[in-house]
């Protein structure tokens, strides 16, 4: 490989950019801060070179290819060449939500928001914000980050799943599995790419969107709900079995203090770790590999989409209606808020903390126990009792105080949107009260 490499960057048709590497063993994340300083200097000294080239989202090679932001550039040079042609994706500026904070597309947040830094940043800010409720609260514990920080969200179309994948496939660790690595990878550029769409949907369920600077993934029980519900593990007896696959599937490391976060590629390694398990205790030592395969098939591409399905037409709060989506958006702060404060560390939040709760905002004048337990089962997707859980995640406990409002409040008029809303800002305001009533 030649000492002095340089990048061809393409702008547009007619403009160009040339970076010179040395050995080229910058990541395409640097090369992205690189180039934007190279056009903001075009643009000081030219004086007319347009503001949109400012905003680098992405790198695609002559293939057209996603170039995943981690990679060396140097792994990109053909032997003997000296250059690399690269055509990069501009924007004008970066969208940003109601709040002002900016919402970054997938590559962007990879690069930027996830980098090892990014996730350091964000472990300090967890830290720091806990200290801080320590010291104004000395009888608070530690508590868990917000699950519902979403860097930027994925377009539903065909190329928004194909770049999440992109995104994810190198992060995705095979290490430590009986199956063959060669086997694992080919069923993961087959069988996963092609059902992607399910992997990003049951993750965002689960993580949802959030604001920037925030912790940000899977928790541990959350993890435990999509082994539960797709049918490849029973919570309810298999607890410690699935929170070690949990450990296993993290790349980072745990700090103290703060709760671990799962990724959606650790999310993918997760799954494949209990199907791993799941081959491992069929018996079949001498067909491991085919075996994993036939799981994969059977139990884990047919349930996330039957599971997926399920969630979206069973759910008050999943839905397409945007009144709905907006009213769970804005209301998610207080939600978490009162969520971690009615709510077990690790667990979430019981039958009995639900029913306390309704019963403390009002909701309803005289709150229906068995309309609380129907709310409570029906959030964990109506399940058999086997299988029905002693807690609720946060998706879960929004969606039963969602379904016991559609149920018990009954003023004319009121849309489910409307019913949602008054019981969301019902909560918000007893939780309000009580912290008035505390200082």
């Amino acid at each position: 490989m030649p000492s002095k490499l340089a990048a061809i960057v393409h702008i547009s048709d007619d403009v160009s950019v040339n970076i010179s590497l040395g050995n080229g063993r910058q990541t395409f994340r640097w090369l992205a801060h690189a180039v934007q300083a190279r056009l903001l200097n075009m643009k000081v000294l030219r004086g007319g070179y347009e503001k949109e080239h400012r905003c680098i989202t992405s790198f695609k090679n002559v293939s057209g290819e996603l170039i995943n932001p981690f990679d060396m550039i140097m792994e990109h040079v053909a032997v003997h060449s000296e250059t690399v042609d690269l055509w990069a994706q501009c924007d004008t500026q970066i969208e940003i939500d109601k709040n002002g904070d900016p919402i970054y597309p997938e590559w962007l947040a990879a690069a930027v928001v996830l980098s090892e830094e990014g996730r350091r940043w964000q472990s300090d800010i967890a830290m720091s914000r806990e200290r801080e409720k320590l010291s104004a609260d000395p009888t608070a514990s530690l508590l868990p980050g917000s699950t519902l920080v979403q860097v930027g969200g994925i377009s539903h179309s065909k190329g928004g799943v194909a770049s999440a994948f992109s995104i994810d496939y190198p992060h995705i660790n095979l290490a430590g599995m009986a199956v063959n690595k060669n086997v694992l990878n080919d069923i993961l550029l087959d069988k996963i790419k092609s059902n992607y769409s399910h992997i990003c949907n049951i993750f965002i369920h689960f993580c949802g969107p959030g604001q920037l600077g925030k912790p940000y993934g899977m928790s541990k029980a959350e993890f435990g709900r999509v082994l539960h519900y797709m049918g490849l593990a029973n919570y309810k007896e298999s607890a410690v079995e699935i929170d070690e696959i949990y450990l296993k599937s993290l790349s980072s490391k745990i700090i103290p203090g703060v709760a671990p976060l799962m990724s959606r590629a650790e999310m993918v390694r997760g799954l494949f770790l209990q199907l791993d398990a799941l081959t491992s205790g069929q018996g079949r030592e001498d067909d491991k590999d085919g075996m994993f395969q036939v799981l994969v098939e059977r139990e884990l591409i047919g349930n996330m989409e039957k599971t997926w399905e399920k969630i979206s037409s069973m759910y008050v709060t999943c839905t397409d209606d945007v009144d709905m989506q907006r009213i769970v958006l804005d209301n998610k702060q207080a939600m978490l808020s009162t969520y971690k404060l009615w709510g077990d560390v690790e667990n979430g939040v019981t039958l009995q903390s639900l029913i306390d709760l309704i019963d403390n905002a009002t909701i309803q004048a005289i709150p229906s126990e068995k309309q609380c337990v129907a709310a409570f089962i029906d959030a964990q997707l109506d399940p058999h009792p086997d299988k029905e859980l002693s807690t609720l995640v946060f998706r879960e406990f929004t969606e039963a105080v969602a379904r016991f409002a559609v149920e018990v409040i009954d003023t004319e008029g009121l849309t489910k949107s409307d019913k949602v809303r008054l019981a969301f800002n019902s909560i918000a305001e007893a939780q309000n009260s009580a912290n008035s009533y505390r200082k």
